[in-house]
């Protein structure tokens, strides 16, 4: 009995749908005032370069000492000094959900504000928010993301200079949108000596069952 190609081919398929997506870390979901290794800034004054203000300009770190002290990143305001020349102020996070399984997504923090802050998705509606420095609230999404660029957006509102606001704990996953069509090199190896073996089988049976 002769395995052919095309049986070959359908079962490598079969195979392959078995191979489950893998999630993997969203990158360029930077917390505000770090550096890009991610390292919170400790002091004011300094440009972060991973947000843009009103699409114009990189925001400046800024921390009033009646500010929540906050871990793993700084505050940022529009201008030093926590000024401002515009109010609201709004502040964009891009990062590129290229080569990911947008149904999969999901993106969560921590924000707070001086004095009120919230968050949208690409052209959603903002939501999740946040008024006062004192306490952290979360935010997070699971839909509305888009292949390519997506655009974080917060509103900043004030009521009078200074204004500032941080975000922690920002994280996001998703599945590699390839992961289920491209197995890694175990699930390769794994898949290959199957068929081998099953093609060894298939010869011996031939020979058994061949006329004398």
């Amino acid at each position: 009995m002769k395995i052919e190609p095309v049986a070959l081919a359908g079962l490598a398929m079969l195979a392959l749908a078995g191979v489950p997506a893998h999630a993997a870390v969203i990158p360029g979901l930077y917390l505000t005032g770090v550096d890009a290794s991610g390292v919170r800034y400790t002091n004011d004054g300094v440009s972060d370069l991973h947000y843009v203000v009103n699409g114009l300009a990189s925001p400046v770190t800024y921390k009033h000492p009646v500010y929540l002290n906050v871990s793993d990143a700084y505050w940022i305001a529009a201008e030093p000094g926590g000024a401002y020349t515009y109010n609201p102020n709004t502040f964009t996070l891009n990062f590129d959900l290229t080569g990911f399984d947008i149904a999969t997504a999901t993106v969560s923090g921590l924000f707070a504000a001086d004095n009120a802050i919230a968050v949208a998705l690409n052209g959603g509606a903002y939501q999740f928010d946040s008024t006062g420095y004192s306490t952290l609230s979360a935010f997070s999404f699971n839909t509305g993301f888009v292949q390519g660029i997506n655009v974080l957006r917060f509103k900043l509102t004030d009521s009078g200079p200074p204004a500032a606001f941080v975000v922690s704990g920002l994280s996001g996953t998703a599945a590699v949108q390839s992961a289920s069509s491209v197995p890694e090199p175990a699930s390769w190896a794994m898949m290959i000596g199957g068929l081998g073996l099953l093609g060894a089988m298939l010869r011996h049976r031939s020979r058994k069952i061949r006329p004398a």
